[in-house]
């Protein structure tokens, strides 16, 4: 399927999804604070059980959908949402690098700190630290100082801006869920609930893995979290998901595999590889189609790259 694809040909698609989207995004907000109530971006009439099981009520969900806090475009809730913009942003900052693509890199930006979203906090992280790294490679050392200074002093001062504004205030109220206490709240069975099933597990289980669901069910039975879990709930962060289900062997084999994704490849590739093992600290994307997203825009990348460096080398 990879060797099926074109950067190019990806990146126009995927821009044209992000920018239906983001239209919707904004349609909702203005929506909502005209009438009090979001449009559902979510097509209700289509198989959607896999939101919220075999007993989904997609219409108590749908009721629900129109009085919730935030956004979410086409998606089912922010945190999907972002999780799709990050690879575009990369892209376009990266590897496009134009006075264009600088400026959808912006609304892009714009619309991530908008979601409220721990995990748009944690990506944008992750892209200024890398787009710190792109300015000292393509600049000298003196001006990139000069240029790091300012674009650090603008950057504070936007974000303490933005966090008195009502979306800023959103999402440090969700910080507060990430102090690790037991709790019911969403940062804590995001970030912290999965390691008490993991300290449940005997030492042969914390080597192979529970390779079953009743395995895991019985392991979560059995842990100090378990009045936390729904009926045939399984939810844990991507890394808990790995060391949870295939042991450590697995975890050194699928680090591997980011190992061999990060090799060779440029600082976009890298940059979503990056992003990818930070949200999996905390977003349940382990064999989902966000892994799958980011993992072939950086295979694409890579390859793409190899192709760059063998031209180079014949010159």
């Amino acid at each position: 399927f990879n060797k099926m694809l074109n950067l190019n040909y990806l990146l126009k698609i995927y821009r044209y999804t992000a920018f239906i989207n983001v239209i919707m995004f904004f349609v909702q907000n203005i929506v909502f604070e005209l009438f009090g109530y979001r449009i559902v971006g979510i097509l209700t009439f289509l198989p959607i059980t896999n939101i919220g099981g075999s007993e989904f009520d997609v219409m108590e969900w749908s009721e629900n959908a129109q009085i919730v806090e935030r956004s979410s475009g086409f998606f089912s809730e922010p945190a999907h949402f972002v999780q799709f913009l990050f690879p575009l942003l990369v892209l376009e900052l990266f590897y496009v690098s134009t006075k264009k693509s600088y400026i959808r890199s912006l609304i892009y930006v714009f619309v991530l700190l908008m979601l409220s979203s721990g995990n748009a906090l944690v990506g944008l992280i992750v892209v200024v630290i890398f787009f710190m790294a792109y300015i000292l490679k393509r600049i000298r050392p003196v001006l990139a100082v000069i240029i790091i200074s300012l674009f650090s002093l603008f950057l504070f001062s936007s974000f303490h801006y933005f966090l008195n504004t009502e979306f800023g205030e959103k999402l440090l109220e969700r910080q507060t869920e990430m102090s690790g206490e037991v709790d019911n709240t969403s940062g804590f069975i995001r970030i912290f609930r999965g390691y008490y099933v993991w300290d449940s597990m005997n030492t042969s289980e914390k080597i192979f893995g529970l390779n079953s669901t009743y395995r895991i069910d019985e392991t979560i039975k059995k842990s100090y979290v378990a009045f936390m879990f729904g009926e045939n709930e399984r939810y844990f962060n991507s890394f808990q998901n790995i060391i949870i289900q295939t042991g450590l062997i697995g975890l050194i084999l699928f680090g591997l595999f980011i190992v061999e994704l990060w090799r060779y490849n440029n600082l976009a590739g890298r940059c979503c590889v990056t992003i990818y093992i930070a949200l999996s600290l905390i977003a349940s994307i382990y064999f989902s189609y966000t892994m799958l997203l980011y993992f072939i825009v950086a295979s694409l990348l890579q390859k793409e790259n190899s192709k760059n460096n063998a031209y180079k080398s014949l010159l």
